[in-house]
């Protein structure tokens, strides 16, 4: 591994193998390669013709098929140093692959074809993958507070009481201006909250009256979110929320 060049804590330390892969060369260019072949396939369908004659063929895209998974960087690499271009390179170079198929492959498309659509996807493996692992961490969690929700704990509530709360909540925002004390004196936003400060707000507790609320945010003067107890009135509830 170079250490020399600046490398993301993202894909070095937090991601997993697979959202790695989903972000990788390996899936971005084999995603070109299935969008150009799904291309051809439909102007083949659609009948794209030349002086009455069939422009694509099965053949070409069986050949196209064939080399779909095999990426051969180093022509890509060669090639973009001559041409500047991404797309126009990987298409040179599937098309050594794929002579047969050389003149078809990205016919009558533009770079943001590849481009953008394999944004899409990448973008949608990523949030179902996402998806998966909440639902998963919140099995986990729920496991939890079931088996631990009769134990008996001192100074440790809060490693038991938020098994639950931790997975659902609602969103709110800090209140813009509210009276204070008893000569109604106005004040803007908390001791701790900014005006319209975005918090997540935890389940009530039985008892409590939901008139003070345990709620978790980015204070006034830190970059750590932190958890207080808070009275109800002091924010304005939007939306249930993932916390």
């Amino acid at each position: 591994m170079s250490r020399d060049r600046y490398v993301s804590p993202l894909s070095e330390r937090y991601a997993s193998r697979e959202m790695q892969y989903i972000f990788s060369p390996d899936m971005k260019f084999r995603t070109w390669r299935k969008l150009w072949i799904a291309l051809a396939e439909t102007e083949m369908e659609l009948g794209l013709s030349r002086n009455g004659e069939p422009v694509i063929t099965v053949e070409q895209i069986q050949e196209m098929r064939d080399h779909a998974e095999e990426i051969n960087y180093d022509v890509a690499r060669e090639r973009e140093r001559e041409v500047r271009h991404d797309v126009m390179s990987h298409v040179y170079a599937y098309g050594q692959q794929c002579p047969k198929a050389a003149g078809i492959i990205h016919l009558g498309a533009t770079s943001c074809y590849v481009g953008d659509n394999t944004d899409i996807i990448v973008m949608t493996q990523a949030l179902r993958l996402v998806k998966k692992k909440l639902v998963n961490v919140m099995a986990v969690l729920g496991d939890f507070a079931e088996k631990y929700k009769a134990a008996v704990v001192e100074s440790y509530e809060q490693y038991i009481r938020h098994g639950h709360s931790w997975c659902w909540g609602l969103l709110g925002n800090i209140v813009n201006e509210h009276e204070h004390g008893e000569e109604r004196e106005i004040k803007f936003g908390t001791k701790h909250f900014s005006c319209g400060t975005k918090v997540f707000i935890a389940p009530a507790q039985w008892g409590d009256g939901y008139e003070k609320i345990i709620v978790i945010g980015l204070p006034r003067h830190g970059r750590r979110y932190i958890e207080i107890i808070m009275q109800s009135k002091d924010f304005a509830i939007s939306s249930p929320n993932l916390m």
